[in-house]
């Protein structure tokens, strides 16, 4: 998802700075091109401050509310009901 999202600002900012570039229509049949962008200067250093956030993200496990912890012992307590 992150090369992805990568490639397609690449991509724009290769097509912003260079606008004056031959464009050579290479016909695909709808699929998408197998070439890759090249890499921009300018954005060296934001590629790495993102990929570096996203490799930093922690996850942590939530604690149930009071709300949840209720429902949970009922449905416990209707699970274990043997008239049911």
């Amino acid at each position: 998802m992150t090369g992805k999202l990568i490639n397609r600002m690449r991509w724009r900012a290769y097509h912003f700075l260079k606008p004056s570039t031959t464009n050579n229509e290479q016909q695909t049949y709808g699929f998408k091109s197998k070439k890759t962008p090249p890499q921009v200067p300018e954005l060296n250093e934001f590629e790495t401050k993102m990929t570096n956030m996203i490799h930093n993200i922690e996850f942590r496990t939530p604690r149930p509310s009071e709300f949840q912890r209720k429902l949970s012992e009922h449905t416990e307590a209707i699970n274990k009901d043997a008239n049911l």
